[in-house]
């Protein structure tokens, strides 16, 4: 568990703590730490008194203490964490300053950089924590969003944890599959040549393959999927899941369309967007996840001025212009081509321009309540797309 505070700097920055079994460590942020400045701020109305006692009284009590150190006003004295008790200091590593700048005698020590000097907590595991890795794991998954508490139970059940080491092979081109695989930890490659030396793409830990073995009697391969790394997996039968879930259930709704999607060419129109493009792989899993296929007529309007702005659009074959507004100067959009007001999608507000097929098109569509789910999972993604309404 991660708790967040803001620390005293000249520009807003952030502190942590956190907290894992019957351990927990604390990082300062860049922060002056220095209870005489604190009560003069207060003094002068700068500070409330309830701020300044969060300030003063910093929680040390943790079993790692990450706290900076430098030139005042706007970092910590040296003369504050010197004067701490020693048991404080065995548990403290200084950051913000060179091993120099440390006084002799004063008990404090840097935190050295380097992996060798990874500092490391023997954890006591709390209890049910293989159970909690599983149901993180599962809820990560767009197709099971929102499962209840017997759904859960009965998955918890059925998942299996299997291991591979680098090299193997997970799946075989054109072998009969019945499983879904979910990547708990390590690399694993996607290749269709069948020399396994042509990478079509990676899956990383939250990544998933082989749904379509769920939701369909005769499922062949038609890829192979290599450990790339040694790899760890959670593996969920048909026969399992056809067990737990109904045919008109969400789950498997969810799944029939990603099954659908990924034997389209949408991997293809992502990575022929110049932003999409540099997405993590399990950032364009979440996206493939919640994207349907469409098609318009040539003339027809994608869009209308003053119409709600609903969905978002990545532009799959075909082209499309915008018609009566500052942006129709731009040339047509094609493949890869994210449309959509973002502005008027987050406020639930209307379009202020229209966008017409230039041809007989295709294209994915986005809906809001999904596309706002996705920016809430990839905050950094909103700030890129934001007041944007496309991105070839």
């Amino acid at each position: 568990r991660f708790e967040f505070f803001y620390s005293l700097h000249t520009i807003p920055c952030l502190g942590f703590e956190l907290y894992f079994g019957d351990k927990s460590m604390i990082f300062s942020g860049d922060t002056c730490n220095d209870p005489e400045r604190a009560q003069k701020m207060c003094d002068d109305g700068i500070l409330p008194e309830g701020r300044k006692n969060f300030l003063n009284n910093f929680p040390w009590h943790h079993d790692i203490v990450l706290h900076e150190a430098g030139v005042p006003p706007i970092h910590t004295p040296m003369k504050t964490l010197a004067a701490l008790d020693p048991e404080i200091k065995e548990k403290l590593f200084v950051v913000h300053v060179a091993a120099k700048d440390i006084p002799k005698d004063s008990g404090l020590k840097i935190a050295s950089q380097g992996v060798e000097n990874s500092l490391r907590l023997e954890v006591k595991e709390p209890p049910y924590s293989d159970a909690i890795k599983i149901l993180d794991l599962l809820s990560s998954l767009e197709f099971f969003r929102d499962l209840s508490l017997h759904h859960a139970r009965d998955l918890l059940q059925a998942a299996q944890e299997v291991a591979y080491k680098a090299d193997e092979y997970v799946i075989r081109s054109g072998e009969y599959g019945n499983t879904l695989f979910i990547v708990i930890s390590g690399v694993a490659k996607v290749t269709t040549d069948g020399s396994g030396n042509e990478i079509d793409r990676y899956y990383i830990s939250g990544d998933f393959f082989g749904e379509t073995a769920l939701i369909s009697q005769e499922c062949i391969r038609v890829a192979n999927i290599i450990a790339e790394t040694d790899l760890s997996v959670l593996c969920i039968e048909r026969e399992d899941f056809r067990n737990i879930f109904s045919d008109q259930s969400d789950v498997v709704k969810r799944l029939r369309n990603l099954a659908e999607i990924r034997k389209s060419r949408a991997y293809e129109v992502i990575n022929n967007n110049t932003f999409l493009c540099e997405l993590t792989p399990s950032q364009k899993t979440q996206l493939e996840s919640i994207l349907r296929s469409g098609k318009i007529k040539r003339n027809e309007k994608l869009w209308r001025t003053d119409e709600p702005a609903k969905n978002a659009f990545l532009v799959d074959q075909g082209q499309f212009r915008f018609i009566g507004s500052k942006e129709a100067e731009y040339p047509p959009f094609e493949c890869g081509t994210f449309l959509g007001d973002v502005k008027a999608i987050q406020s639930d507000g209307l379009h202020g321009t229209t966008v017409e097929a230039l041809e007989d098109s295709t294209y994915y569509t986005i809906e809001r309540k999904d596309l706002l789910e996705f920016f809430e999972k990839n905050p950094g993604l909103l700030v890129s797309f934001h007041d944007l309404i496309f991105i070839e």
